[in-house]
């Protein structure tokens, strides 16, 4: 895995979500690797991202913040374990545009420190990909009371 770099930008406002759209086209298409269980508490933020967390880890992120749509978001990918959802999807099913749910998710994902509880792929088939592993779902599902 190539070494990762943190940066901090700044982009026009009404620019963002086209900032992140360009970054998730720097990742791999879905399906390219299979990313494996990580435990070494030293790997890179990418790998023990999508290797998925420990209870108290889903939780601290699933209750953080006071947003709206940053539950809804992660109970709908938790209807979908261990599959790909595309962003549209994800926007419609929360009501947001995709530019409106780009600011969401760049909160969200500043307050999880770089740890959503989600792996995310490039931009493939005409649009962006997200996938939680299937013991992150479970938490999260009973998180939501379901």
């Amino acid at each position: 895995m190539p070494e990762l770099v943190q940066l901090n930008i700044s982009v026009p406002a009404d620019r963002v979500s086209d900032l992140y759209a360009f970054v998730a086209t720097l990742h791999g298409p879905i399906g390219a690797e299979e990313v494996p269980k990580v435990d070494d508490k030293d790997a890179p933020v990418s790998q023990r991202a999508a290797a998925g967390f420990g209870k108290a880890t889903v939780r601290k992120n699933y209750l953080g913040g006071v947003s709206d749509y940053w539950r809804p978001f992660l109970d709908h990918l938790a209807q979908e374990p261990g599959e790909w959802v595309s962003w549209t999807e994800l926007c419609d099913a929360i009501g947001l545009t995709p530019r409106q749910a780009s600011g969401m998710l760049g909160a969200a994902e500043r307050r999880c420190n770089g740890y959503p509880p989600y792996e995310k792929s490039g931009y493939t088939e005409g649009d962006h990909w997200f996938r939680m592993p299937k013991d992150v779902a479970e938490i999260i599902k009973e998180l939501s009371g379901e």
